[in-house]
Protein backbone atom coordinates (compact mmCIF):
# COMPACT_ATOMS: atom_id res chain seq x y z
CA UNK A 1 0.00 0.00 0.00
CA UNK A 2 1.37 3.31 -0.55
CA UNK A 3 -0.78 5.54 2.04
CA UNK A 4 1.86 7.22 2.99
CA UNK A 5 0.88 10.84 4.77
CA UNK A 6 1.85 13.50 2.12
CA UNK A 7 4.43 16.28 2.34
CA UNK A 8 3.55 18.68 4.72
CA UNK A 9 2.89 19.57 8.89
CA UNK A 10 1.72 16.02 9.34
CA UNK A 11 5.26 14.40 7.98
CA UNK A 12 7.16 16.79 9.43
CA UNK A 13 5.93 15.80 12.83
CA UNK A 14 5.85 12.24 12.45
CA UNK A 15 9.66 12.33 12.02
CA UNK A 16 10.46 12.97 15.01
CA UNK A 17 12.59 10.80 17.49
CA UNK A 18 10.17 9.64 19.82
CA UNK A 19 12.46 7.12 22.06
CA UNK A 20 15.56 5.80 19.94
CA UNK A 21 17.47 5.48 16.86
CA UNK A 22 16.39 3.21 14.60
CA UNK A 23 19.78 0.95 13.85
CA UNK A 24 19.89 1.01 17.63
CA UNK A 25 16.26 -0.47 18.32
CA UNK A 26 14.99 -4.15 18.35
CA UNK A 27 11.58 -4.78 17.37
CA UNK A 28 8.67 -6.92 18.44
CA UNK A 29 10.70 -8.45 20.83
CA UNK A 30 12.48 -10.80 18.57
CA UNK A 31 15.04 -12.89 20.54
CA UNK A 32 16.78 -13.64 17.09
CA UNK A 33 16.60 -17.67 17.81
CA UNK A 34 13.42 -19.36 16.63
CA UNK A 35 11.97 -22.48 16.38
CA UNK A 36 11.78 -24.53 13.55
CA UNK A 37 8.78 -24.05 11.31
CA UNK A 38 6.45 -26.55 11.13
CA UNK A 39 6.40 -27.04 7.02
CA UNK A 40 7.88 -29.32 4.67
CA UNK A 41 8.95 -27.39 2.07
CA UNK A 42 11.54 -27.47 -1.10
CA UNK A 43 12.60 -23.70 -2.07
CA UNK A 44 15.80 -22.92 -4.00
CA UNK A 45 14.69 -18.81 -4.73
CA UNK A 46 12.22 -16.07 -4.00
CA UNK A 47 10.35 -13.49 -4.73
CA UNK A 48 7.40 -11.41 -3.91
CA UNK A 49 4.76 -9.53 -5.27
CA UNK A 50 2.41 -7.09 -3.74
CA UNK A 51 2.40 -3.11 -2.30
CA UNK A 52 3.97 -1.28 0.47
CA UNK A 53 3.53 -4.12 3.09
CA UNK A 54 5.64 -6.03 1.07
CA UNK A 55 8.06 -3.14 1.13
CA UNK A 56 8.35 -3.24 5.12
CA UNK A 57 6.50 0.10 4.69
CA UNK A 58 6.86 1.79 8.43
CA UNK A 59 7.56 -1.76 9.88
CA UNK A 60 8.95 -0.48 13.49
CA UNK A 61 7.84 -1.23 17.01
CA UNK A 62 6.58 1.14 19.92
CA UNK A 63 9.73 3.04 21.07
CA UNK A 64 11.26 3.38 17.65
CA UNK A 65 11.66 6.51 15.12
CA UNK A 66 9.27 6.37 12.57
CA UNK A 67 10.84 6.49 8.79
CA UNK A 68 7.83 7.34 6.70
CA UNK A 69 9.76 4.88 4.32
CA UNK A 70 10.43 1.15 3.27
CA UNK A 71 12.37 -0.93 5.72
CA UNK A 72 12.96 -4.17 3.06
CA UNK A 73 14.52 -6.38 5.22
CA UNK A 74 11.75 -6.35 7.40
CA UNK A 75 9.55 -8.29 5.23
CA UNK A 76 6.94 -10.59 6.12
CA UNK A 77 7.93 -12.64 2.45
CA UNK A 78 11.72 -11.74 1.19
CA UNK A 79 13.30 -9.83 4.17
CA UNK A 80 16.56 -11.23 5.11
CA UNK A 81 18.68 -9.76 8.52
CA UNK A 82 19.69 -12.95 9.79
CA UNK A 83 23.77 -12.60 8.62
CA UNK A 84 23.59 -16.22 7.47
CA UNK A 85 22.45 -17.65 10.97
CA UNK A 86 19.58 -19.80 10.12
CA UNK A 87 16.46 -20.32 12.18
CA UNK A 88 16.94 -16.63 13.37
CA UNK A 89 15.23 -13.81 12.58
CA UNK A 90 18.21 -11.54 12.98
CA UNK A 91 16.98 -9.42 16.00
CA UNK A 92 14.85 -7.18 15.03
CA UNK A 93 11.85 -9.34 15.28
CA UNK A 94 10.45 -10.39 11.82
CA UNK A 95 11.09 -14.45 10.95
CA UNK A 96 10.59 -13.99 6.96
CA UNK A 97 9.22 -16.69 4.72
CA UNK A 98 12.86 -16.24 3.19
CA UNK A 99 14.12 -17.18 6.61
CA UNK A 100 11.97 -19.75 7.61
CA UNK A 101 12.87 -21.61 4.73
CA UNK A 102 16.28 -21.48 5.23
CA UNK A 103 15.36 -22.49 8.71
CA UNK A 104 13.14 -25.49 7.59
CA UNK A 105 15.61 -26.13 5.11
CA UNK A 106 19.26 -25.66 6.81
CA UNK A 107 20.48 -23.99 4.09
CA UNK A 108 20.50 -20.53 2.70
CA UNK A 109 18.17 -19.57 -0.64
CA UNK A 110 18.33 -17.00 -3.50
CA UNK A 111 15.74 -13.83 -2.04
CA UNK A 112 15.60 -10.95 -4.69
CA UNK A 113 16.77 -7.98 -3.31
CA UNK A 114 14.88 -5.48 -3.45
CA UNK A 115 12.04 -7.72 -4.42
CA UNK A 116 8.98 -6.88 -7.33
CA UNK A 117 6.97 -5.38 -4.94
CA UNK A 118 6.21 -1.80 -5.10
CA UNK A 119 4.97 0.78 -2.85
CA UNK A 120 1.29 2.13 -4.00
CA UNK A 121 0.26 -1.12 -6.09
CA UNK A 122 -2.80 -2.11 -6.78
CA UNK A 123 -4.06 -5.02 -8.75
CA UNK A 124 -5.52 -2.64 -11.55
CA UNK A 125 -2.57 -0.81 -12.13
CA UNK A 126 0.88 -2.90 -11.21
CA UNK A 127 0.08 -6.70 -11.00
CA UNK A 128 0.99 -7.21 -15.00
CA UNK A 129 4.56 -5.47 -14.58
CA UNK A 130 5.12 -6.91 -11.08
CA UNK A 131 4.49 -10.57 -12.25
CA UNK A 132 6.44 -9.70 -15.64
CA UNK A 133 9.80 -8.47 -12.75
CA UNK A 134 9.28 -11.50 -10.76
CA UNK A 135 9.04 -14.09 -13.40
CA UNK A 136 11.99 -12.73 -14.78
CA UNK A 137 14.16 -12.57 -12.41
CA UNK A 138 12.70 -15.99 -11.08
CA UNK A 139 13.36 -17.27 -14.76
CA UNK A 140 17.37 -17.53 -13.97
CA UNK A 141 17.05 -18.54 -10.24
CA UNK A 142 17.64 -22.10 -8.92
CA UNK A 143 14.63 -24.16 -8.70
CA UNK A 144 12.58 -25.46 -7.18
CA UNK A 145 10.99 -21.22 -7.38
CA UNK A 146 8.84 -19.67 -5.60
CA UNK A 147 6.59 -16.28 -5.19
CA UNK A 148 4.50 -14.81 -2.91
CA UNK A 149 1.23 -12.82 -3.68
CA UNK A 150 -0.43 -10.47 -1.60
CA UNK A 151 -2.39 -7.50 -3.17
CA UNK A 152 -5.67 -5.74 -3.48
CA UNK A 153 -5.66 -3.20 -0.53
CA UNK A 154 -4.86 -0.41 -2.62
CA UNK A 155 -7.72 -1.13 -4.96
CA UNK A 156 -9.73 -0.60 -1.57
CA UNK A 157 -8.05 2.00 0.15
CA UNK A 158 -6.50 4.49 -2.71
CA UNK A 159 -9.79 5.69 -3.73
CA UNK A 160 -11.66 8.94 -2.67
CA UNK A 161 -12.63 9.70 0.58
CA UNK A 162 -16.27 10.63 -0.68
CA UNK A 163 -18.61 8.05 -2.01
CA UNK A 164 -20.17 9.37 -5.50
CA UNK A 165 -17.74 10.89 -7.73
CA UNK A 166 -18.40 12.41 -11.12
CA UNK A 167 -15.84 10.17 -12.80
CA UNK A 168 -12.49 8.58 -11.83
CA UNK A 169 -9.08 8.45 -13.11
CA UNK A 170 -9.02 5.03 -14.96
CA UNK A 171 -12.49 5.08 -16.37
CA UNK A 172 -14.95 2.09 -16.47
CA UNK A 173 -12.08 -0.07 -14.53
CA UNK A 174 -13.00 2.24 -11.54
CA UNK A 175 -16.41 2.63 -9.93
CA UNK A 176 -17.39 5.98 -9.48
CA UNK A 177 -20.55 5.22 -7.19
CA UNK A 178 -18.23 3.84 -4.98
CA UNK A 179 -14.96 5.93 -3.95
CA UNK A 180 -13.51 4.69 -7.16
CA UNK A 181 -12.52 1.54 -6.66
CA UNK A 182 -11.51 -0.93 -8.60
CA UNK A 183 -14.00 -3.06 -10.24
CA UNK A 184 -14.46 -6.96 -9.90
CA UNK A 185 -14.45 -6.88 -13.51
CA UNK A 186 -11.24 -5.06 -13.30
CA UNK A 187 -9.53 -6.77 -10.74
CA UNK A 188 -10.16 -10.65 -12.12
CA UNK A 189 -8.87 -9.32 -15.72
CA UNK A 190 -5.47 -7.77 -14.42
CA UNK A 191 -5.22 -10.73 -11.57
CA UNK A 192 -5.57 -13.30 -14.51
CA UNK A 193 -3.26 -11.40 -17.00
CA UNK A 194 -0.23 -11.33 -13.99
CA UNK A 195 -0.98 -15.21 -13.38
CA UNK A 196 -0.60 -15.93 -17.28
CA UNK A 197 2.77 -14.35 -16.96
CA UNK A 198 3.96 -16.41 -13.27
CA UNK A 199 2.59 -20.37 -14.81
CA UNK A 200 5.09 -20.03 -17.60
CA UNK A 201 8.22 -20.04 -15.19
CA UNK A 202 9.39 -23.73 -15.00
CA UNK A 203 8.81 -25.26 -11.20
CA UNK A 204 7.20 -21.93 -9.38
CA UNK A 205 5.10 -22.40 -6.28
CA UNK A 206 2.76 -19.37 -6.30
CA UNK A 207 1.50 -18.30 -3.18
CA UNK A 208 -1.35 -16.10 -3.43
CA UNK A 209 -2.91 -14.59 -0.39
CA UNK A 210 -6.36 -13.38 0.96
CA UNK A 211 -5.77 -9.35 1.25
CA UNK A 212 -6.05 -7.93 4.52
CA UNK A 213 -9.16 -7.11 5.77
CA UNK A 214 -8.33 -3.63 5.62
CA UNK A 215 -12.47 -2.60 7.66
CA UNK A 216 -10.60 -3.70 11.14
CA UNK A 217 -8.56 -0.88 11.31
CA UNK A 218 -11.31 0.56 12.49
CA UNK A 219 -10.86 -1.77 15.64
CA UNK A 220 -7.98 0.48 16.57
CA UNK A 221 -8.83 3.82 16.33
CA UNK A 222 -7.74 4.40 20.50
CA UNK A 223 -4.38 3.33 19.60
CA UNK A 224 -1.64 5.42 20.63
CA UNK A 225 0.36 6.88 17.63
CA UNK A 226 3.91 6.84 18.03
CA UNK A 227 3.70 10.86 18.71
CA UNK A 228 2.19 11.05 22.68
CA UNK A 229 -1.07 12.22 23.09
CA UNK A 230 -2.35 11.28 19.96
CA UNK A 231 -4.54 8.35 18.41
CA UNK A 232 -5.31 6.66 15.04
CA UNK A 233 -8.34 8.41 14.80
CA UNK A 234 -6.82 11.63 15.57
CA UNK A 235 -3.97 10.86 13.38
CA UNK A 236 -6.21 9.38 10.59
CA UNK A 237 -8.53 12.94 10.22
CA UNK A 238 -5.04 15.00 10.11
CA UNK A 239 -3.78 12.90 7.27
CA UNK A 240 -7.24 13.58 5.35
CA UNK A 241 -7.02 17.48 6.22
CA UNK A 242 -3.42 17.47 4.94
CA UNK A 243 -3.49 15.41 1.93
CA UNK A 244 -4.70 18.17 -0.28
CA UNK A 245 -4.93 17.74 -3.28
CA UNK A 246 -6.02 14.32 -3.96
CA UNK A 247 -7.79 14.08 -0.28
CA UNK A 248 -7.38 10.49 -0.24
CA UNK A 249 -5.84 10.43 3.34
CA UNK A 250 -4.98 6.93 4.90
CA UNK A 251 -7.36 4.97 3.97
CA UNK A 252 -9.54 7.89 3.97
CA UNK A 253 -12.87 6.45 2.71
CA UNK A 254 -12.84 4.23 5.52
CA UNK A 255 -11.00 5.94 8.46
CA UNK A 256 -12.64 9.56 7.73
CA UNK A 257 -15.33 8.72 10.33
CA UNK A 258 -14.95 5.10 10.67
CA UNK A 259 -18.60 4.68 10.23
CA UNK A 260 -20.92 1.51 10.11
CA UNK A 261 -21.43 2.82 5.91
CA UNK A 262 -17.74 3.09 5.52
CA UNK A 263 -16.86 -0.08 7.40
CA UNK A 264 -19.78 -1.95 5.60
CA UNK A 265 -18.38 -0.65 2.29
CA UNK A 266 -14.76 -1.41 2.97
CA UNK A 267 -15.43 -5.00 3.90
CA UNK A 268 -17.94 -5.82 0.98
CA UNK A 269 -14.85 -4.61 -1.74
CA UNK A 270 -12.48 -6.24 0.14
CA UNK A 271 -14.99 -9.41 0.17
CA UNK A 272 -15.50 -8.97 -3.54
CA UNK A 273 -11.68 -9.00 -4.06
CA UNK A 274 -10.89 -12.03 -1.70
CA UNK A 275 -13.49 -14.18 -3.60
CA UNK A 276 -12.05 -13.45 -7.13
CA UNK A 277 -8.46 -14.22 -5.31
CA UNK A 278 -9.43 -17.86 -3.99
CA UNK A 279 -11.83 -18.54 -6.88
CA UNK A 280 -9.22 -17.58 -9.78
CA UNK A 281 -6.39 -19.71 -7.72
CA UNK A 282 -8.17 -23.08 -7.40
CA UNK A 283 -8.99 -22.60 -11.52
CA UNK A 284 -5.07 -22.37 -12.23
CA UNK A 285 -4.34 -24.73 -9.32
CA UNK A 286 -6.60 -26.82 -11.71
CA UNK A 287 -4.97 -26.44 -14.83
CA UNK A 288 -2.83 -29.83 -15.73
CA UNK A 289 1.04 -28.93 -16.52
CA UNK A 290 1.29 -28.57 -20.61
CA UNK A 291 -2.45 -27.09 -20.65
CA UNK A 292 -3.42 -23.79 -21.53
CA UNK A 293 -5.01 -20.99 -19.49
CA UNK A 294 -8.31 -19.28 -20.51
CA UNK A 295 -6.28 -16.59 -21.25
CA UNK A 296 -4.27 -18.62 -23.47
CA UNK A 297 -0.59 -19.26 -21.07
CA UNK A 298 0.93 -22.63 -21.26
CA UNK A 299 1.50 -24.00 -17.57
CA UNK A 300 4.74 -25.02 -17.44
CA UNK A 301 6.47 -28.22 -15.50
CA UNK A 302 6.40 -28.34 -11.91
CA UNK A 303 4.07 -25.40 -11.09
CA UNK A 304 2.13 -25.00 -8.12
CA UNK A 305 -0.77 -23.03 -7.67
CA UNK A 306 -2.10 -22.36 -3.39
CA UNK A 307 -4.06 -19.93 -2.22
CA UNK A 308 -4.47 -19.11 1.56
CA UNK A 309 -7.18 -16.95 3.78
CA UNK A 310 -5.12 -16.76 6.77
CA UNK A 311 -4.41 -13.32 6.23
CA UNK A 312 -7.86 -12.57 5.85
CA UNK A 313 -9.54 -14.74 8.84
CA UNK A 314 -6.65 -13.38 11.63
CA UNK A 315 -8.03 -10.93 13.81
CA UNK A 316 -4.88 -8.79 14.33
CA UNK A 317 -4.06 -7.00 17.11
CA UNK A 318 -3.48 -3.09 18.20
CA UNK A 319 0.59 -4.47 18.44
CA UNK A 320 0.35 -5.56 14.63
CA UNK A 321 -0.36 -1.66 13.50
CA UNK A 322 2.72 0.71 13.04
CA UNK A 323 1.98 3.49 15.27
CA UNK A 324 3.57 5.74 12.59
CA UNK A 325 0.43 5.67 10.52
CA UNK A 326 -1.88 3.25 11.85
CA UNK A 327 -1.89 1.45 8.96
CA UNK A 328 0.77 -0.45 7.53
CA UNK A 329 2.50 -3.75 9.74
CA UNK A 330 4.44 -2.73 12.54
CA UNK A 331 7.47 -5.50 13.56
CA UNK A 332 4.75 -7.66 15.08
CA UNK A 333 2.22 -7.71 12.15
CA UNK A 334 5.15 -8.49 10.06
CA UNK A 335 6.16 -11.51 11.56
CA UNK A 336 2.75 -12.41 11.95
CA UNK A 337 2.03 -12.49 8.63
CA UNK A 338 5.16 -14.20 7.75
CA UNK A 339 3.74 -16.89 10.08
CA UNK A 340 0.20 -17.30 9.45
CA UNK A 341 0.70 -17.24 5.58
CA UNK A 342 3.70 -19.87 6.05
CA UNK A 343 2.37 -22.22 8.20
CA UNK A 344 -1.46 -21.78 8.46
CA UNK A 345 -3.03 -20.75 12.00
CA UNK A 346 -5.61 -22.59 14.19
CA UNK A 347 -8.55 -20.27 14.88
CA UNK A 348 -8.83 -20.36 18.87
CA UNK A 349 -7.03 -18.57 21.70
CA UNK A 350 -3.93 -17.83 20.33
CA UNK A 351 -5.03 -16.94 16.83
CA UNK A 352 -8.60 -15.29 17.09
CA UNK A 353 -10.23 -15.62 13.73
CA UNK A 354 -12.98 -13.54 12.21
CA UNK A 355 -16.13 -15.26 12.13
CA UNK A 356 -18.41 -15.09 8.85
CA UNK A 357 -21.26 -14.02 9.78
CA UNK A 358 -22.89 -12.60 6.07
CA UNK A 359 -23.33 -9.15 8.27
CA UNK A 360 -20.97 -6.53 6.46
CA UNK A 361 -20.91 -4.39 9.60
CA UNK A 362 -20.20 -6.89 11.88
CA UNK A 363 -17.77 -8.74 9.45
CA UNK A 364 -16.10 -5.51 8.76
CA UNK A 365 -15.44 -5.12 12.91
CA UNK A 366 -15.15 -8.59 13.35
CA UNK A 367 -18.13 -8.35 15.61
CA UNK A 368 -18.25 -12.16 15.81
CA UNK A 369 -15.19 -14.33 16.80
CA UNK A 370 -13.98 -18.05 15.45
CA UNK A 371 -12.15 -19.82 18.27
CA UNK A 372 -13.84 -22.74 16.67
CA UNK A 373 -10.05 -24.31 16.33
CA UNK A 374 -10.68 -24.55 12.59
CA UNK A 375 -7.21 -24.59 10.59
CA UNK A 376 -6.55 -22.19 7.97
CA UNK A 377 -4.08 -23.49 5.56
CA UNK A 378 -0.86 -20.92 4.64
CA UNK A 379 1.36 -21.88 1.23
CA UNK A 380 2.81 -24.80 2.78
CA UNK A 381 1.88 -28.30 4.01
CA UNK A 382 2.00 -28.61 7.71
CA UNK A 383 5.30 -31.50 8.99
CA UNK A 384 2.93 -31.70 11.97
CA UNK A 385 -0.49 -30.89 13.49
Amino acid sequence: MDLRPHHGPLAQVLCVVVACVLAACKGGGGGGNRPVPAVTANVASIDAIGDSITKGFNAVSDGEICPESEIENRNWSTGVTHDGKLCSDGGEGVFSHAERLECVQGKQIVHANPNAALSGARMLTEFADESTAAAGFLAGQPEPRYVTVLLGDDDVCAGTVDQVQTSCPHGADEDPQNHCRTTPLAFERELRKGLDTLIAVPSLRIGIAALVRASLLCQHGGKEVCIPGGTCQDFWKAAIATSVPDERGICGSLTADCSDQRVASAYQASKAYRDILARVAAEYAAVPEGANTAGGATKAPGVEVVFSDAAWRGRFDSEDVSCCDCFHPSVSGQDRLARVLLEGLTCGNGDVCCADTGDPIADGRCAVEDQSGTFVAGFFPRSHL
